[in-house]
C-alpha cells in the first residue's frame, strides 16, 4: 500500500518526549513554566476550566489560559494587592481582586504563583503557600528567582570565580516594606520544602526544577559555568 505524504509527513515529524520523562527531569531549558503545566495536564489527564494567577501584576496569563483551558465557559482570574493594578486590570475586562479583602470564593483547578514569594518576609511564605493550597483543585505552578549560587549576595564555592551579577540582585532588600523588592534569597531546596508542607503526599505529586539555563564562559581562563536563572515548581493531584 502506498503511503500517501501526509503519513510520512507525520511519521518522520520528531516525537516529543514523554510527559513523564519531562516532568521527572530536575532541570528545565526554557523561560515560561506554562508548558510544564501543559504536560503534568496531559501526563495526569486533567482538564483546567478555571485558573486563578496570584499576585499577577499587569501582565496575568489570561491569554494563555484562554487558548488551554477546557469546557464551554472557562474563568480566568486575577489575584493582587496593588490597587492601581487591581484598577488597570478591570479597565482591561479581566477579573482581579485583592485576595486579602475578597469574600468570593477563589478555588481553582489550576492557581498559579509566578514572581510572587521572593517578595514576601521568610515569616509570610509558609501562609502564602498555605493560601494557594487551599485554593489549588488541581494544579499548582510557582516561579521565583534561583538565588542557590549566591547566598548572603556572596557566591557560593561553584561560583566564586564567576562575575555574573544577576538582575535580581540589584532589587534585593530583605528589610523594605516596598512590596515590590526581593525580601528572600529563595533556593530549590526551599521551596521544595514549601511545597512538601502544603501539598502533602501522597494527595499531591511535587516537582521543583532549575529553569531557564545561561551558559557563561571566561575565555581568558577557558572557564564555563551553567547556572539556572529561574526555580519552577509544580504540584498535581496524584
Amino acid at each position: 500500500m502506498m503511503m500517501t505524504s501526509f503519513a510520512r509527513r507525520l511519521l518522520s515529524r520528531p516525537s516529543r518526549p514523554h510527559d513523564l520523562t519531562l516532568l521527572d527531569s530536575p532541570t528545565f531549558d526554557r523561560v515560561n513554566v506554562q508548558p510544564l503545566v501543559e504536560a503534568v495536564c496531559r501526563h495526569a489527564s486533567l482538564s483546567l476550566e478555571s485558573c486563578l494567577d496570584v499576585g499577577c501584576g499587569p501582565r496575568p496569563g489570561d491569554r494563555w489560559f484562554a487558548r488551554h483551558a477546557s469546557g464551554p465557559e472557562p474563568r480566568f482570574g486575577g489575584a493582587d494587592i496593588d490597587p492601581v493594578v487591581l484598577q488597570e486590570l478591570a479597565e482591561r475586562g479581566i477579573d482581579a481582586v485583592d485576595p486579602r479583602t475578597t469574600e468570593r470564593d477563589l478555588t481553582s483547578d489550576l492557581v498559579m504563583a509566578k514572581e510572587v514569594i521572593e517578595h514576601l518576609p521568610a515569616a509570610e511564605c509558609e501562609d502564602f503557600v498555605d493560601l494557594c493550597a487551599r485554593n489549588t483543585k488541581k494544579v499548582f505552578a510557582l516561579t521565583t528567582p534561583n538565588f542557590e549560587y549566591w547566598q548572603g549576595l556572596r557566591a557560593t564555592d561553584a561560583t566564586k570565580e564567576c562575575r555574573w551579577v544577576p538582575d535580581h540582585f540589584k532589587d534585593f532588600r530583605p528589610e523594605s516594606s516596598n512590596p515590590h523588592t526581593h525580601k528572600q534569597e529563595m533556593t530549590p531546596e526551599s521551596v521544595g520544602a514549601y511545597l512538601e508542607k502544603a501539598f502533602p503526599s501522597p494527595t499531591w505529586q511535587r516537582r521543583v526544577y532549575r529553569a531557564w539555563p545561561w551558559t557563561l564562559r571566561d575565555e581568558a581562563r577557558g572557564t564555563e559555568w551553567r547556572l539556572y536563572f529561574k526555580i519552577f515548581a509544580l504540584a498535581w493531584r496524584a
